[in-house]
């Protein structure tokens, strides 16, 4: 895939491939086109060349809403919870698509995702504008899985947090993988992707530079130097 932004070339010949129920990491430093990756996929910008394929259909020129139903679901960088907005009303938005099913079924929804995020059921009636970083961060993965999401993008999800909000959040990421949800995850913290991914691609200016299992990666000395410290 070839993707621009602002008329300047950000990804360039970029292949990768996630399974069901799979785990998988894009690993890059700032301007390294994660976030372009990301948003190419969910439908928010359009490849200039190249193919996006969703359980063998192609998907790389259908609307964002569109991609939604088919399953993808973003979290993007930075969170972008509608901050005037109730918790409960943010998550309800995250259900937008299913609006038409029967209500019950989305309240099964609600029940099962604030098993996963138990703090936010204190916050339901507050603004989300209000809420700390990490809660902000926990409503925004948990708008997504309201959508029912094949694949979940995460873009970003650590950044800004402190340690023990992190490690919470992607034992949460953990959690969703072992039930079966496909996780595409952008991250600069190579240590905490690695834990819950099984393979990995490191991208640095728009091309993949390494690929493989997180294991083997872990002891590339380029990777090593630049992300593990």
């Amino acid at each position: 895939m070839h993707a621009t932004r602002d008329g300047a070339t950000v990804l360039d010949g970029v292949n990768l491939r996630i399974q069901p129920g799979e785990a998988v990491c894009v690993i890059g430093a700032n301007g390294a086109g994660k976030s372009t990756l990301m948003r190419s996929v969910s439908g928010l910008l359009r490849p200039v060349t190249g193919s996006i394929r969703l359980g063998g259909a192609e998907i790389g020129r259908e609307r964002p809403d569109t991609i939604v139903k088919r399953g993808i679901a973003l979290v993007p960088e930075g969170r972008q919870v509608f901050s005037p907005l109730t918790v409960l009303e943010n998550l309800r938005m995250g259900a937008y698509m299913h609006r038409h099913q029967p209500r019950g079924r989305t309240d099964n929804d609600l029940a099962r995702i604030l098993d996963i995020f138990p703090k936010l059921v204190a916050r339901l009636r507050q603004a989300a504008g209000t809420l700390s970083g990490g809660e902000q961060q926990m409503l925004a993965i948990a708008r997504a899985l309201m959508s029912r999401p094949r694949l979940l993008l995460l873009d970003e999800p650590s950044l800004g947090l402190a340690p023990l909000v992190v490690e919470s959040l992607f034992g949460v990421i953990e959690h969703l993988v072992r039930d079966g949800t496909a996780v595409l995850l952008a991250e600069q913290n190579a240590r905490a992707a690695f834990r819950v991914c099984t393979r990995g691609y490191v991208l640095e200016g728009g091309h993949v530079v390494l690929q493989g299992e997180t294991g083997w990666l872990a002891q590339q000395e380029r990777l090593q130097s630049a992300y593990l410290g």
